[in-house]
């Protein structure tokens, strides 16, 4: 708890900017995540087959920069967060400010499911779809609550949210 995680940058073909996680379980709390660059996949935090509790943590500033970086699941992207085949629980958490140049601004999830409340997703741009959440191929037990979704802009479908199943 209690981190600043400020101005990393992932080498070329980088997945997670910011934080990595690859097969953990982890908490993360008051604890901020600005300005980290990854090229393919979630530039300020990866999640990949793990289960992460984010509690009060700002996700700010970051970005995906590079095309065709596909994840383990066939999509790529996740300017704040990209999340795959994960248990992901976020309480009071802001995701503002970040860009992808594909799909998922804010964030970018598939076959992940968990707890999000209190969630402010503001101000992120995706240059394709999912300016602030694109949802791939869904998930069997997510549930949002208590969380505004707003000032979000994709430069195809879906400003705020899009759920895709492809």
């Amino acid at each position: 708890s209690d981190l600043r995680i400020v101005d990393n940058v992932g080498d070329a073909s980088s997945w997670g900017g910011g934080i990595h996680f690859y097969e953990s379980s982890s908490d993360v709390t008051d604890t901020l995540i600005d300005n980290n660059i990854a090229e393919y996949l979630g530039g300020g935090i990866y999640v990949d087959e793990s289960t992460i509790v984010l509690t009060r943590v700002v996700v700010t500033n970051n970005q995906q920069t590079e095309s065709n970086g596909t994840g383990t699941n066939g999509f790529s992207g996740g300017g704040g967060i990209y999340a795959s085949m994960s248990d992901l629980y976020m309480y009071d958490v802001e995701l503002s400010e970040n860009y992808a140049i594909e799909k998922g601004g804010g964030i970018i999830f598939g076959f992940t499911g968990g707890t999000w409340d209190g969630l402010i997703v503001s101000n992120n741009t995706a240059d394709e779809d999912g300016g602030g959440i694109y949802q791939h191929n869904g998930s069997d037990y997510l549930t949002i609550r208590n969380t505004e979704i707003s000032g979000n802009y994709a430069g195809d479908d879906g400003g705020g949210i899009v759920v895709s199943t492809s």
